[in-house]
């Protein structure tokens, strides 16, 4: 199983910046992210969408949890749960790569 990586701390290192970009790579991973954009998914609901393999789905979720970016929002009493975009994470990212550029946005 792969290091989860602590995203509550006021500051992250290199290390969980690397980690949080590596999930945010691929393309499938990136329109999940849209979709919950729009509203909490499940699992199920991206197998539908994109028509993939619930392993792979799977895979791409475990990923994205284990990275912070995403997070579990609510779950239901058929065991469905709901997942969305963890801002807090995304934003730190974000001001991340703000470190690289000379003008400051």
């Amino acid at each position: 199983m792969s290091k989860s990586f602590p995203t509550n701390k006021i500051s992250l290192g290199i290390k969980e910046h690397a980690y949080i970009f590596k999930s945010l790579y691929s393309p499938i991973r990136q329109a999940i992210l849209l979709e919950m954009k729009i509203a909490p998914v499940t699992e199920t609901s991206c197998v539908k969408k994109f028509k993939l393999h619930p392993s792979t789905i799977s895979q791409h979720f475990r990923n994205m949890v284990q990275s912070g970016v995403i997070r579990e929002i609510r779950r239901e009493k058929n065991n469905a749960i709901y997942y969305g975009v963890n801002e807090k994470v995304i934003n730190k990212a974000y001001e991340y790569l703000r470190n690289f550029t000379q003008d400051k946005i």
